[in-house]
């Protein structure tokens, strides 16, 4: 399996659109249009989309806000499903949650934003089909399906706009029936996130790796 630094695997950064809205005219359908691009085999010609505003995969667009200081961070709040199975072979990882985060930079004050994150990943053999675009080579491994009640994500980006992706996320999804919880890790350049979700209905256990991405709504301005 490559890493993300071989020619394999590498995409390049995506670029994207969008603009400022309130929490009455967000659109969940519009971010998910912008916000994700069709992928084909691992180092394919066609990209991944993050940020629903212009920009690079972590929104550095200089559109508005201050230059982020380098210190604090955030904490995003999300809900919703997912459902995966697979061995080293083929496999299947599909993932949304939609939410609300708070950010805080010491140069830039707080701000705030909408998020909707997910992937959709199918594989088999050297063949891949994803939204968004895989960096690296997905791998899932169990089988589990259920729906997140509360997930708590600290990160240390400090806007919406350092939060847009694309991230290699760790996962692990553990289902017992009436409740079950599952821990993320996930990474993209010098951005980190660290999940837990307390989940309702679900069952069986899952481990994975899987490019995913955010798309944001800007509620406020942030640094970039």
């Amino acid at each position: 399996m490559g890493s993300r630094g071989d020619p394999e695997y590498k995409q390049s950064c995506p670029a994207s659109v969008g603009g400022t809205a309130g929490i009455f005219e967000w659109s969940p359908l519009n971010g998910i249009l912008s916000g994700f691009a069709p992928g084909e085999r691992v180092g394919g010609g066609r990209g991944q989309a993050g940020s629903a505003r212009t920009g690079d995969a972590h929104g550095n667009d200089g559109s508005n806000g201050g230059q982020c200081t380098g210190r604090d961070g955030g904490v995003i709040v999300t809900t919703g499903a997912g459902v995966e199975a697979g061995v080293a072979a083929a496999g299947v990882s599909v993932q949304a949650n939609v939410g609300y985060g708070l950010f805080y930079d010491g140069g830039a004050d707080l701000s705030g934003d909408h998020v909707l994150s997910g992937a959709a990943a199918v594989y088999a053999g050297h063949k891949v089909r994803s939204l968004p675009g895989q960096r690296n080579y997905p791998v899932v491994a169990g089988a589990y399906a259920g729906a997140s009640l509360l997930t708590v994500t600290v990160t240390n980006g400090h806007s919406a706009q350092q939060v847009a992706g694309p991230f290699q996320t760790y996962s692990l999804n553990v289902g017992t029936g009436p409740s079950g919880f599952s821990i993320q890790f996930a990474r993209g350049g010098r951005i980190w996130e660290v999940s837990v979700t307390a989940k309702g209905p679900s069952a069986g256990i899952s481990v994975s790796s899987v490019t995913t991405t955010t798309t944001v709504e800007s509620a406020a301005a942030g640094c970039k």
